[in-house]
C-alpha cells in the first residue's frame, strides 16, 4: 500500500513540476523560436558568402 502511495506522490510531483516548467517556458517559447530563426538565418547568410 505504501508503494502505491509513494508512486502516486511521485506522479503528482512530476506532473506539478512539468506544469510549472511549462508555465514558465510557454511565454518565452515564441521569442526563443524567433531568436533561433534569426540566428539560423544569419548563420546561413554568412556561410553562403
Amino acid at each position: 500500500m505504501a508503494v502505491i502511495a509513494q508512486a502516486a506522490l511521485l506522479l503528482v510531483a512530476v506532473a506539478l513540476g512539468a506544469h510549472v516548467v511549462y508555465g514558465l517556458l510557454a511565454p518565452l517559447l515564441p521569442s526563443l523560436l524567433a531568436i533561433g530563426f534569426v540566428m539560423a538565418l544569419a548563420y546561413w547568410l554568412i556561410l553562403r558568402r
